[in-house]
């Protein structure tokens, strides 16, 4: 039976994670270096911008830094930092994206007015 070469990137990923939860930051280190030109390019496809996919990256990484003394050994690594990635992207584009008023609402104007919002 053949090993397939994702389950040595898998049990790789899984001896950095433990060597950075048992005090050595280079664990940690080799990670960021591994991974940081596929997650940046990862947030690029979804945000079109290049500076911001460079910090959304480098928001991921530390995020991903901060929650990695609890992450469990029964997951993989880049799957789980891809999902923290994914939603910063949404969290950027959400605050990229302009905010226009309803242009047929008149907040002056509802039935009833002030006096059904006191009579309430």
């Amino acid at each position: 039976m053949a090993v397939r070469s994702d389950d040595v990137d898998s049990a790789r990923d899984r001896a950095l994670v433990e060597r950075f939860q048992a005090g050595d930051p280079t664990g940690f280190e080799d990670l960021y270096r591994r991974y940081y030109d596929r997650l940046y390019r990862f947030c690029l496809k979804r945000i079109d911008d290049p500076d911001d996919a460079e910090e959304v990256t480098q928001e991921s990484f530390l995020r991903a830094f901060r929650a990695l003394s609890t992450f469990g050994g029964e997951r993989r690594f880049y799957p789980w930092l891809s999902v923290i990635a994914a939603r910063l992207c949404i969290d950027n584009y959400r605050r990229q994206r302009p905010v226009e008023p309803a242009a047929d609402v008149d907040p002056g104007v509802v039935d009833g007015g002030q006096q059904a919002v006191i009579d309430a």
